[in-house]
Parts: structure tokens; C-alpha cells; sequence
């Protein structure tokens, strides 16, 4: 019975189909316990492949059929559906697939880079392995802002800067942020005079209120700190006078306080539809971003 079986296998395309989706995975699922992953061009290649077996597989048993005349209406209906769904679902899967992938030396090290330009570039390192496998947790992001090009393979030769830049440990958590930003000394001035023109010492610290607009997007104001709580008509009011981290970073600098005198505080403000939960973890990342 198993040689026959056995016999079998090599004559169903769809069966050996089957067969080869279940090794991948099952290879996926052990590179996962180490933290691995196969590269996007290796993902790309087998599901070509795997469509195309289905493809082949599902005419090998429509040629099976005894009657001629039905063998042949049953495998032209075939192809001809197939072309159609390949013709208006090609949109959706070269979207799906779309994005550049580059290996690239950085100072941190090597990575496989990935390009995702739509609307809105953003670039994913991940750690370079070899050429069949990376590392499965993003290491570093770079965010490029509003368009879609590929920044890091750059086929015309343009200059770009990342607006921002995060980089995540091992596990995937963030532990640096930064935002590659021009700093408007007179605009911060022009915001914040009372950091600017007064000498006096900020006895009760500087609280930094923080907030998040999108992802990996902060804004950010200041107040004096007082033994009082600040109200929330206060508190809300900076948005008026909202400014980015690296902004707050630099008036920070101008005073001269010391780390343990800045209060970050992540708060909500009603102007910000973004929804983010604001715990322990979340105080602490946002801490961070000021180290």
C-alpha cells in the first residue's frame, strides 16, 4: 500500500504541491525558534511557484476526464478563468509584493533592507544572515516622509535624509528615536520666550508633555514645573505651541537642566485621533527618547 502510495506522489502535481507548502513551513516554523526568517525574494519565488503548480495541478486532473468533449470544455472554461482572475487580482498582488530589497553595510552592521513607497516611504532593517535568510525582528526604521521612491537603492541619484530614525534591541523593542529635523532657534524662541528670557532656575524641574500623532511621530511642549497639577485647559493649550522632541531637546539644552530635572510626561490630547495606550511600557519608551 505505501508503494503504491509512494507511486503516486510524483504523478499529482497539486499532491507534491501540498507536500512542499508543508516542508516550507515546517523549515519556517524552525528558523521562527531562532529568530529567522527566509528573505522576501525567497517568499516571492515560492509562491510563483505554488501558483503555478496549483495551476498546472488543476488541469492535470481536468485531463483526466474520460468524455473528450467535456475534457476539453471543462479545461478551456479553466484557462479561461484562470486568466481573468490573474488579470484582475495582478493590481492586488503586485501591490502585496511590491517594495525593493536591498543588502546594505551600515555602521551597525549588515542588513536586508526593505523599501515600502507607498504614499508614504518607510525603510525595515533587518540583520543580513545570508542570501537565503535575515533576521526575523526589524532593527532599525527609517522614516522618509511623504512619497514613493526607493531611498536606499536610488536610481537617480537624488540625496535623501530620513525625517526620522528608530532603532529596536533584539526583542523588537524600541530603544532610540531620533528626528532628523533643521532646528528653528527663532521659532522656539518665538514660542517658548519664558525659557529664553528668564534666568531664573527651574527650582521644581521642566516638565515635557509628550504626545503621539502617528506612528513613530511625537509632539511635544513645556512647562515650567509647579507643586500644582497642571489642568487639562492647560495642558491642552500646547498644542498650540506644539513642538518635535528634538526641538524640546534643544530648549532643554539651552537652559541647562540635568536629565533627573526633566518630568516626561505622555499624555493624550483631543486634537491627536491616533490611539495608543499609555502604560508603564509606553512611559518608559518615551523616557527614553529624551536620554
Amino acid at each position: 500500500m505505501i508503494n503504491k502510495v509512494k507511486s503516486y506522489i510524483p504523478r499529482i502535481i497539486l499532491l507534491d504541491a501540498l507536500l512542499a507548502a508543508l516542508l516550507l513551513m515546517a523549515v519556517r516554523l524552525v528558523l521562527h525558534l531562532f529568530g529567522l526568517t527566509f528573505r522576501k525574494w525567497f517568499f516571492i519565488v515560492c509562491l510563483l511557484l505554488f501558483a503555478a503548480a496549483i495551476i498546472a495541478g488543476i488541469i492535470q486532473l481536468l485531463l483526466k476526464i474520460r468524455k473528450r468533449s467535456a475534457r476539453i470544455l471543462a479545461v478551456t472554461l479553466y484557462v479561461v478563468l484562470t486568466v481573468a482572475a490573474i488579470l484582475f487580482t495582478y493590481p492586488i498582488t503586485l501591490f502585496a509584493i511590491s517594495g525593493e530589497e536591498h543588502v546594505v553595510e551600515r555602521e551597525e552592521g549588515k542588513f536586508v533592507a526593505y523599501v515600502n513607497g507607498f504614499l508614504h516611504t518607510y525603510v525595515y532593517y533587518y540583520e543580513y544572515k545570508n542570501f537565503l535568510i535575515c533576521g526575523e525582528t526589524k532593527r532599525i526604521e527609517e522614516d522618509y516622509g511623504k512619497g514613493g521612491f526607493d531611498p536606499v537603492g536610488n536610481p537617480y541619484g537624488f540625496e535623501y535624509s530620513p525625517v526620522s530614525t528608530t532603532y529596536y534591541d533584539k526583542d523588537g523593542n524600541a530603544v532610540s528615536f531620533r528626528q532628523d529635523l533643521h532646528i528653528n532657534t527663532d521659532r522656539l524662541r518665538n514660542l517658548y520666550p519664558e525659557f529664553f528670557d528668564n534666568d531664573r532656575p527651574p527650582a521644581k524641574g521642566i516638565e515635557v508633555y509628550v504626545w503621539q500623532m502617528a506612528e513613530n511621530s511625537f509632539s511635544c511642549g513645556l512647562m515650567y514645573g509647579t507643586n500644582r497639577i497642571k489642568t487639562d485647559e492647560e495642558i491642552w493649550s500646547l498644542q498650540n505651541r506644539s513642538i518635535s522632541i528634538d526641538e524640546a531637546k534643544e530648549i532643554l539644552n539651552e537652559i541647562g537642566v540635568t536629565k533627573d530635572e526633566v518630568i516626561v510626561i505622555p499624555i493624550h490630547q483631543p486634537y491627536s485621533s491616533y490611539m495608543y495606550e499609555i502604560d508603564d511600557a509606553y512611559c518608559k519608551y518615551v523616557t527614553q527618547l529624551f536620554r
